[in-house]
């Protein structure tokens, strides 16, 4: 069984006792009931004179030394993956979904898998296998030097699949990309993380998550759905002097969602747009500042003209500390906060429980139906929503997302849209924006959000 599954479990508190032996308070979000009756499971016991360790991962079932390894990791709310702003001078860059991940950097030397042969060019990088197992091309992790690298990413079959890179004061993540093995998609990554060139080999629709660090604030852009054409690269550029991101050389018409996360020592505050359109030659710059409004500048033919302005709205505003922003946002149960650092204990890999679960246990609810009917008093916009609920029902979820798109930007405060607007992103499998949706509805009272969130998880397991 050595290293053959794994568990993750969130340390927060080291007791040194007589003799080398140290227990290490944890917090473990797949067994959270059980803390109730036996807090003392929330303990691994470390004896280091004789090298060993520990851990009752739920009632009668003993982890140790004789049967898993262990390992300790800096690690990210998002997704798990292993990120600490400490680091210096180094980068990991994570396959998301069993990526076949190819790594070159501006001198040619690369790192990565050739038929199942590891090839290591580059001075001072490793591959890091995957829960201690002998590593292959699409469960290997990797740790490089600080440096611009290229990242070719393919497939076995048709799949979807994407990467992670966390280096000092930036994370970024690519996800649902289409990947072949014939094709090999091409994304290059400046040293800071601020500046990225996609060079795509086949058409995308693909989301996008940067998070990064300024003087005195912690930044989040979360972007889903944004579609190129292959063969024509577009670029994201970080400006942190002006408080900027912008999109260049976009390639294909559309829609993406946009969610902009700013934290200071003292607030959290939330932006977001479900539908930015995008088109042909488009610049596109957000504009966040340290404070007040967002917004994105689009620059239709990329002539140095802004041709229209959005505001995004602002979704979510705390002031408190930043600790109690954390335990409160909604965000924190599915990684929004992806440059905050964590420790995470990892038993045989990083692979545990993806959300942080509550430690009491709630009442069960029935899921909510998706397609439901509306709950509420009829308002002017009651046909449309039956109406697009008749579209989702037929599968024809895009039409049926316009139409409550349109609901909301009329009707904000339009709870049963906001619900039905979720249920629909997730038949189209955008289950970031499907969760903010569930949130607003959530936040306007709607009494089957929860549910919905509930609902929502599950699909997500």
């Amino acid at each position: 069984m050595m290293g053959k599954s794994g568990h993750a479990i969130l340390p927060y508190a080291i007791e040194e006792h007589i003799n080398g032996k140290y227990i290490i308070w944890v917090y473990d979000s797949n067994w959270p009931p059980l803390y109730d009756s036996r807090p003392e499971m929330r303990a691994v016991f470390v004896d280091t004179k004789n090298n060993s360790w520990r851990y009752e991962k739920q009632e009668g079932e003993i982890w140790s030394h004789t049967n898993h390894r262990i390992s300790l990791v800096p690690s990210s709310i998002y997704a798990q993956q292993p990120y600490s702003y400490s680091l210096v001078d180094v980068c990991n860059i994570f396959p998301v979904n069993n990526t076949n991940i190819f790594i070159t950097n501006p001198k040619g030397e690369s790192i990565g898998y050739i038929s199942s042969e590891l090839l290591n060019e580059i001075p001072n990088a490793r591959a890091i296998p995957y829960m201690d197992i002998e590593a292959t091309a699409r469960d290997s992790s990797y740790e490089l030097p600080t440096d611009v690298y290229t990242i070719s990413l393919s497939g076995t079959q048709e799949e979807t699949g994407g990467f992670s890179q966390i280096g000092e004061d930036y994370a970024i993540v690519f996800d649902n990309l289409n990947l072949t093995q014939q094709t090999e998609e091409k994304i290059t990554t400046s040293s800071d993380g601020l500046q990225i060139l996609y060079d795509a080999a086949t058409p995308q629709n693909f989301n996008f998550i940067s998070g990064f660090r300024e003087a005195d604030q912690t930044l989040g852009i979360n972007i889903s759905g944004f579609a190129i054409n292959p063969n024509q690269p577009v670029s994201f550029e970080t400006d942190i002097n002006e408080h900027s991101f912008e999109i260049s050389g976009i390639s294909a018409d559309g829609v993406y969602s946009l969610t902009f996360e700013r934290f200071t020592s003292r607030t959290y505050e939330q932006f977001m747009d479900v539908a930015v359109p995008i088109a042909i030659n488009d610049t596109q710059i957000l504009e966040y500042g340290t404070d007040g409004d967002v917004k994105i500048l689009i620059d239709h033919l990329s002539d140095d003209t802004i041709d229209e302005t959005r505001t995004l709205e602002l979704t979510e505003s705390q002031k408190k500390s930043l600790f109690s922003v954390i335990l409160d946002s909604p965000y924190f149960l599915y990684g929004g906060l992806g440059l905050l650092c964590l420790v995470v204990l990892a038993i045989g890999g990083v692979i545990g429980g993806r959300y942080f679960s509550k430690i009491k246990t709630t009442e069960k609810k029935r899921p909510i139906s998706p397609l439901a009917p509306p709950q509420e008093a009829p308002s002017q916009s009651t046909h449309q929503i039956k109406h697009a609920l008749s579209l989702a029902k037929s599968n024809q979820f895009q039409e049926a997302f316009d139409i409550l798109r349109e609901v909301v930007r009329a009707e904000p405060n339009n709870r049963s849209a906001w619900l039905y607007l979720g249920s629909v992103l997730v038949r189209m499998g955008d289950y970031e924006n499907a969760e903010h949706c569930y949130m607003r509805a959530k936040k306007l009272g709607h009494p089957k959000a929860d549910q919905a969130l509930t609902w929502l998880n599950k699909k997500r397991q």
